[in-house]
């Protein structure tokens, strides 16, 4: 018996369907098509009680990005500074060439002045959306993940379990 193919699409916030799959440079494939394998087979935490379908997708990405040299379009999990316009990129300084999320976010966040939610009267100075999408993979620097050299800024909703792509303008 064949297996029944999920589907996922890319949505704009009004809810229409977007036709752009974008391709990474390592061929493997659509976006669409990484989170359909990890729902179907998602990483598990380390008591095995929980799915951990997001870590899938973050790693897959990373791993493609990798395999790319730094050259993949997609990005994971980078945060942004929403106090600047346009919103800039919070990069970590211990992969030179590569375009990787801080792992430091805390002690970043305060060494660029950036209050959290508590203390910001509920307000995100920063956001992390779950894939950003340039049309400058070759640049290195964080000119490359600020518009308008981003194609789109991608994110996954948990409540209808569908993928969100907004195009940037």
């Amino acid at each position: 018996m064949p297996q029944r193919q999920r589907r996922r699409f890319l949505r704009d916030p009004a809810g229409r369907l977007q036709h752009t799959r974008t391709r990474w440079a390592a061929g493997a494939g659509s976006l669409c098509e990484l989170i359909c394998r990890c729902d179907e087979q998602p990483a598990t935490s380390a008591s095995g009680a929980f799915d951990l379908k997001q870590e899938c997708v973050k790693q897959c990405l990373l791993a493609v990005d990798d395999a790319a040299g730094g050259m993949c379009p997609i990005k994971a999990e980078i945060p942004y500074n929403m106090t600047t316009d346009p919103p800039t990129p919070i990069l970590t300084r211990q992969r030179p060439g590569y375009l990787r999320a801080t792992r430091y976010l805390p002690s970043r966040m305060k060494e660029l002045g950036l209050l959290p939610a508590h203390r910001n009267g509920g307000m995100y100075q920063v956001r992390i959306p779950d894939a950003v999408v340039t049309s400058t993979p070759e640049d290195s620097s964080a000119e490359a993940l600020t518009a308008p050299n981003l194609n789109s800024v991608a994110r996954r909703s948990a409540a209808r379990s569908a993928f969100m792509s907004t195009p940037v303008e």
